[in-house]
C-alpha cells in the first residue's frame, strides 16, 4: 500500500507566538530544527524501513529560550541553544525508538 513517492518518515514543526514573538525567530527555529531532521533523517528511515512502519514526528518549542537568570538570550546564543536541544531530543528519540522497534522486530522474527 506504500506509494512510490510516500515518506516513511514525517518530521512537522510548530513554533508559537508565545515562545518566539517575532515571525522572523519562529522561521529561524523551523529551519534550525529541519536542518537537524534532515541530518539525522537517514537513520530514522533506516528504523523505520527495518521495522516496515511509518513514523511521524511533531516537535514544538513550548517556552521561550531564556538564560538562568530568566534573560532572552543573545541571537548566537539562542541559534546555538536550538539546535543543541533539537541535536539531543533528536537522539534520544532515535535510541528510544531503536529500543523499542528493535525488540519488536526481532521478537516478531523469531515467531
Amino acid at each position: 500500500m506504500n506509494g512510490a513517492g510516500s515518506a516513511a518518515v514525517r518530521f512537522g514543526v510548530t513554533v508559537g507566538k508565545r515562545s518566539a514573538r517575532r515571525a522572523v525567530d519562529r522561521a529561524l527555529v523551523k529551519r534550525i530544527v529541519r536542518e537537524a531532521c534532515r541530518l539525522q533523517g537517514s537513520a530514522f528511515d533506516h528504523c523505520a524501513a527495518h521495522a516496515r512502519v511509518r513514523i511521524d514526528i511533531a516537535l514544538r518549542l513550548k517556552t521561550p529560550m531564556v538564560d538562568a537568570q530568566g534573560k532572552v538570550l543573545a541571537m548566537s546564543q539562542w541559534r546555538r541553544q536550538v539546535r543543541v536541544e533539537a541535536d539531543t531530543l533528536l537522539g534520544h528519540v532515535l535510541s528510544e525508538l531503536t529500543m523499542r522497534l528493535g525488540a519488536g522486530v526481532s521478537a516478531a522474527s523469531r515467531e
